[in-house]
C-alpha cells in the first residue's frame, strides 16, 4: 500500500480522461501538405462529430490492402450550417474523397470534397485547397509556468497527460486511467502519470463495467475521478435529438457508469471518494451550446442526490466546476472564433478569457488542486458540493 498526503484512501484511483479522439489508430493532429494531393474511395466506417473538426474514418484498398484513413472537415456547427446532419454520412456509405494528404506519410486526409457514390452528390466541398492555419508547425506548447505540455499544440486533437492523474500520482496514489485510446493511454503510463490502463467507451456500460473491474482486479478502488467529456455547439433550432443524445451519453452517463461501477465496493468498506469533472456550464447557461449545458446540468443533479444517498457511509460525492480551462475542448472554441471571425488568436484567447473575472484562463493544474483536496482526508465532511474553479465567473 502507498501512502502520500492522501493517507490510506489513497490505494488505487480509477481516472477517466478526455474521449474526444475517436480512434484508437489515428493520432489526430497532422500537419497536412499542400502538394500532396490525394484521392480516395472506399466505404466509411466511422464520423466523429467531436469538436473542432468533424472526422471520417474510411476503410480504402490499395496495393497493400485495406487501409483506414482518417479525414478531416469542417467544424460540426459549419457542417450544420451546410444542411449536414447525422444521417448526411453512415458507416457503410462508399464516398470518394479529394483532398491533400499528411505530410508525415500517416492515412490522414484533409477533405476538399467528398462525393456519396451511390447517388453521385457531393455532399461536401470546401472552397480552396489550403488546410486550416492550425495545421502549421508551431513550438513546443507550454502551460503558464514553463512546463511542456503532454500532448498536442493547441489547435491539435489529442490527449494530453492529465494534471489530475499526475497530481494524484504525486500524493502518493495508484492511477488507472480509462480511455478508448490505447496508445496515448499507454504513454501517459510510460510518461510516469498513471500506473495502468483500461479500455472502454464511457458511454458503453458493458465496456465500463469490464474495465473497471479490471482495474479492481489489481487493487480496490477508493477514488473516482469521472472526467470524460464532449462538447458540441449548434443553435437551439439546429440542434437534433442524436447531438443531445451525444452529449448525455458521453458527459452525463458516463459518470452514470463509472459512478455504479465503484459505488458498491467503496460503500463496504465505507470509504470512497467520487469527483466528477462538470463545467461552469452546469451552473449556468451559455448560448449556443444547449445540450451540452444540459448534459453538465444533470451531471451536478447527480452528484448532489448521490452524496445525499450515500452521506453515512464514508463515501463522498463532489464535482468540480471549471470554467474556460487550457484544454482541448477550448482550443476547438478558440478555432472556431478565428475562422469565423478573421481575429488572431491572441484575440480569440481573449473573448474566452473575458468570461473569467481574473482574465484568464484557468490552467489544468488548478483544477487537479481541488480534484486532490476533495480526495484527501481534509474533505472527509465535503460532499454534494460543485468546486468552481473559475475565477469568480459564477
Amino acid at each position: 500500500m502507498r501512502f502520500g498526503v492522501l493517507g490510506s484512501l489513497a490505494i488505487s484511483v480509477a481516472v477517466f480522461l478526455t474521449i474526444m479522439p475517436a480512434s484508437a489508430h489515428h493520432p489526430i493532429a497532422a500537419k497536412f501538405d499542400p502538394a500532396k494531393a490525394v484521392t480516395l474511395r472506399g466505404s466509411v466506417t466511422e464520423v466523429d462529430w467531436a469538436n473542432p473538426h468533424v472526422h471520417v474514418f474510411m476503410n480504402v484498398r490499395d496495393s497493400s490492402g485495406v487501409m483506414n484513413w482518417a479525414v478531416e472537415l469542417e467544424s460540426p456547427i459549419d457542417l450544420q450550417r451546410s444542411n449536414w446532419n447525422r444521417d448526411t454520412l453512415k458507416p457503410g456509405d462508399t464516398i470518394t474523397v479529394q483532398g491533400i494528404s499528411a505530410r508525415d506519410g500517416s492515412r490522414q486526409a484533409w477533405g476538399n470534397s467528398v462525393v456519396l457514390d451511390a447517388t453521385g452528390k457531393r455532399i461536401f466541398v470546401l472552397a480552396g485547397t489550403q488546410p486550416p492555419r492550425d495545421s502549421q508547425p508551431r513550438p513546443t506548447p507550454r502551460w503558464p509556468d514553463g512546463q511542456p505540455r503532454l500532448g498536442p499544440a493547441p489547435g491539435e486533437r489529442g490527449y494530453w497527460g492529465h494534471p489530475s492523474s499526475t497530481a494524484l500520482v504525486q500524493a502518493g496514489a495508484t492511477v488507472t486511467v480509462l480511455g478508448r485510446n490505447r496508445k496515448a493511454l499507454d504513454d501517459l503510463v510510460a510518461a510516469g502519470v498513471a500506473h495502468a490502463a483500461v479500455i472502454a467507451d464511457v458511454a458503453d456500460q458493458a465496456a465500463m463495467n469490464s474495465a473497471i473491474a479490471e482495474a479492481a482486479g489489481r487493487q480496490p478502488i477508493d477514488i473516482l475521478v469521472a472526467n470524460a467529456g464532449a462538447a458540441e455547439s449548434a443553435p437551439f433550432g439546429k440542434t437534433d435529438a442524436a447531438m443531445f443524445k451525444h452529449m448525455l451519453d458521453v458527459n452525463f452517463m458516463g459518470v452514470v457508469y463509472a459512478a455504479q461501477a465503484v459505488l458498491r465496493p467503496m460503500v463496504q468498506r465505507r470509504q470512497g471518494r467520487i469527483v466528477a469533472i462538470a463545467s461552469t456550464a452546469g451552473l449556468k447557461g451559455y448560448s449556443y451550446v444547449s445540450a451540452y449545458c444540459a448534459s453538465k446540468h444533470a451531471v451536478v443533479g447527480l452528484v448532489r442526490s448521490l452524496a445525499l444517498e450515500v452521506a453515512a457511509s464514508g463515501v463522498t460525492v463532489n464535482a468540480v466546476c471549471p470554467g474556460f480551462t487550457d484544454t482541448d475542448l477550448v482550443t476547438g472554441s478558440i478555432d472556431n472564433i478565428m475562422s469565423k471571425t478573421g481575429r488572431s488568436r491572441d484575440e480569440a484567447l481573449a473573448e474566452l478569457a473575458k468570461h473569467n473575472p481574473q482574465g484568464k484562463l484557468v490552467t489544468p493544474a488548478e483544477v487537479a488542486n481541488a480534484v486532490v483536496w476533495l480526495c484527501g482526508p481534509g474533505a472527509s465532511s465535503v460532499t454534494g458540493q460543485t468546486i468552481a474553479v473559475a475565477g469568480g465567473e459564477v
